[in-house]
């Protein structure tokens, strides 16, 4: 038993038996109520619906070797087969409704046989060591008609044998030793074909390429490479002439490619390179990136066409303003080496700005290359900048005087230049070395500081000075501190040339580290969530301290609002404390906090008593059993509350809550709600209002009991039962209810 707010949960009810669980006297109810004597509830779980489920990964079988599928079962002991052969010209409609990697069930597994096939071979497996309501899994192994039955795709239907309730399901598959790989272009169609357990080219295998309507567009043989090629005009088709499939065929083996499905892109990621420049492209580059008015581009192409061959072809330059109108153009010869050069003169007055570069073949065209780079009247450093060392770190409500130091780069010092200093604080969660696991300071403070200016004052005659620091006081927050300083010193001509330097904070308050001892802020459900807990002085030094730390555990909950005439869910986060201790912690010494926790979100805060509280990551348990909406990754947070359907048989006379899960189409979940009987408000004998979630496996008591005719009031028994069930629930049982 296991409590949960409000709630009282038997955990690891079993499937297909009724449990005897037995309230004892004295369990608190509504309005103050009390049980006056024990009082016996039975509660029955159904069995787990009969399911078939394939193994989707295993649609491409390697050829050479028994084949074999993956398949598990619950609730059935014996299955029907039927094993279905596609031929290669039903392929493409077939794949309209079908994508490799995807099983096939219900009606569409039934028609199988009746609209896309003919059943080449039918059989019945008993599957060993049954075990009601568990998950049992098991290699099938394929029959010798699926070898010599001829090339094309097969669908192995699976049925119940034993009579029991299920829906069918159908697993297509491919048996080959051939890969084919696929690359688009504005030239054409590439494919390469590769043998699956050599991985080499494959040599005279003939590839077809059809259309959306089943047409065969054209055929192609691979060469002692594996390729073969189809030309542009053939991918051009609009509508049923549009190009849909590859197959590749070699005797009696076949493999199919279908070219609208998702390609191999990693544009997303930053790997999607320039675009496809045509038949003609023009590799550009320049001296450098900046000039200053009145100097001389050097710039230089080289034309290339779709395969990187060089051309020699004229190439017309033209230079544009940052404004876009031309500034010069011209038609350059080309060199023996094949580059054509061009230098441009910039004149005085050029404006500031980015000037851009075309290289055009046709003068009327797009150009086929194309650089950009900067005109600015700049002029090069001429001052050095330091700053440092620092005599110390900053501290809130005194002055830090840190050394500054200029001189021109001719060697003259900076003697008389002024300038100027910006100070920023930045929080950090792990700033000291010697503890860079631990964390320091709350997990969700926003931390926002000004941003300080200061004088610095002319420099003496070597070039020397110091700009005096300070902080009126000590900002608002558990983290440690950083200041980020940024020095200006402005040359005699108004420029300025800088330098940075950062320098720690000392804390006005001890500092609190937590390492947790485990990864990514997850754990397994049940298991031992594991801290290191350190103190430290406002300078980072160990120190030896009392502190607190309490465990919390934060429910989602949900309301519902209403923004621009919309209602939808809104999740509210409420806190539960699970556990508070007293820590001893020993300077230089971690000391460990650790509790076995279950299924659900926590937080951890260590506090000094009397000082400001720390707080982990809210961290969430994984427990691979259970089906939560969104997953139970960092973080994780349902935005609506999870449903299911249910219903209750009629009031047993002896107390006897019968509660069998219903089916919910749209169900966002697990887990819901029930008042059952007559109106939704069925009462039990001895009073009480049904209200449950359902499931298998697990059955939850609400804070109302029943209260039996020895209640305090027996003439108003309001005490409602309150009953709830959580089914756990495994991969194999996604799609169900």
């Amino acid at each position: 038993m296991v409590r949960e707010g409000d709630q009282l949960c038997a955990v690891g009810l079993p499937y297909g038996q009724t449990t005897r669980l037995i309230l004892r006297t004295g369990l608190p109810g509504e309005d103050g109520l009390r049980l006056m004597r024990d009082t016996p509830v039975r509660v029955a779980m159904p069995n787990r619906a009969p399911r078939i489920i394939f193994d989707n990964s295993s649609f491409l079988l390697p050829r050479g070797q028994e084949p074999r599928v993956g398949l598990a079962t619950i609730n059935i002991s014996a299955i029907k087969l039927r094993l279905v052969r596609v031929t290669e010209r039903n392929l493409v409609p077939f794949g309209r409704d079908w994508r490799p990697g995807e099983a096939i069930e219900g009606y569409g597994a039934d028609e199988l046989p009746e609209t896309w096939g003919r059943v080449v071979w039918e059989g019945r497996a008993e599957l060993p060591g049954f075990e009601a309501n568990r998950v049992q899994r098991h290699a099938l192994p394929l029959p010798e008609a699926f070898r010599a039955a001829g090339p094309g795709l097969y669908a192995l239907v699976a049925r119940p044998g034993d009579g029991s309730r299920a829906r069918a399901m159908a697993l297509p598959v491919i048996v080959t030793d051939l890969g084919l790989t696929a690359w688009r272009s504005p030239q054409g169609l590439a494919v390469q074909v590769r043998g699956l357990q050599a991985g080499r080219p494959e040599a005279g295998v003939q590839v077809r390429l059809l259309a959306t309507n089943n047409d065969i567009l054209a055929t192609a043989e691979t060469g002692p490479d594996g390729l073969a090629r189809f030309a542009a005009p053939l991918l051009r088709g609009t509508g049923p002439m549009a190009p849909k499939a590859l197959h590749a065929a070699r005797g009696d083996d076949l493999v199919a490619l279908d070219l609208e499905a998702a390609s191999f892109d990693l544009s997303d990621r930053g790997a999607g390179g320039v675009a496809h420049p045509g038949p003609l492209d023009a590799f550009l580059w320049l001296d450098r990136g900046i000039y200053r008015p009145g100097e001389t581009v050097q710039a230089a192409a080289l034309l290339r066409d779709g395969g990187g061959a060089p051309v020699d072809l004229p190439a017309r330059f033209r230079l544009r303003r940052p404004n876009g109108s031309v500034f010069a153009e011209a038609v350059p010869a080309r060199e023996p080496g094949g580059a054509i050069l061009w230098p441009v003169a910039l004149v005085g007055g050029a404006p500031a700005g980015v000037w851009t570069l075309e290289v055009l073949a046709d003068p009327n065209a797009p150009p086929i290359g194309r650089t950009e780079f900067r005109v600015d009247a700049f002029v090069p450093e001429r001052l050095e900048v330091r700053a440092g060392p620092a005599p110390g770190p900053l501290v809130p409500g005194q002055v830090l005087d840190l050394p500054v130091y200029a001189r021109f780069l001719y060697g003259a010092s900076g003697a008389g230049l002024t300038g100027e200093a910006e100070l920023r604080l930045t929080a950090l969660r792990s700033p000291f070395e010697q503890y860079r696991d631990f964390l320091f300071g709350l997990t969700d403070e926003q931390f926002a500081p000004d941003l300080l200016s200061f004088d610095i004052e002319p420099l003496d005659g070597e070039g020397r000075g110091s700009v005096a620091l300070s902080l009126p006081r000590a900002p608002d927050t558990t983290r440690p501190l950083r200041a980020e300083i940024g020095i200006s010193i402005d040359e005699p001509g108004g420029r300025a040339s800088r330098t940075s330097v950062t320098l720690p904070v000392r804390s006005a308050h001890r500092l609190i580290g937590v390492r947790p001892l485990f990864n990514d802020f997850a754990i397994d459900a049940d298991a031992e969530a594991g801290f290191e807990v350190i103190l430290l002085e406002g300078d980072g030094s160990p120190a030896a301290g009392r502190l607190r730390a309490r465990l919390v555990r934060e429910r989602p909950d949900w309301r519902i609002v209403t923004r621009g005439s919309l209602a939808r869910y809104e999740t509210v986060w409420r806190d539960e404390a699970v556990d508070s201790t007293e820590l001893q912690v020993e300077a230089g010494h971690p000391t460990r906090f650790a509790r076995r926790l279950p299924f659900g979100r926590y937080r951890l805060e260590v506090a000094e008593p009397g000082g400001p509280r720390h707080h982990l990551h809210p961290f969430p348990q994984r427990l691979g059993r259970v089906r939560i909406r969104g997953g139970a990754g960092q973080g994780g947070c349902r935005r609506r509350p999870p449903r299911l359907c249910a219903g209750r048989d009629r009031p047993h006379p002896h107390h006897r809550a019968l509660c069998r899960p219903g089916q919910c189409r749209g169900a966002d979940g697990p887990a819901g709600r029930i008042a059952g009987g007559a109106g939704g408000r069925g009462r039990h004998r001895g009073g009480g209002a049904g209200r449950c979630r359902l499931g298998a496996g697990r059955l939850c008591l609400g804070h109302g009991l029943p209260a039996g005719r020895d209640a305090a009031r027996p003439s108003r028994p309001r005490a409602r039962p309150g009953l709830a069930a959580t089914r756990p629930r495994l991969a194999a049982d996604r799609g169900g209810h």
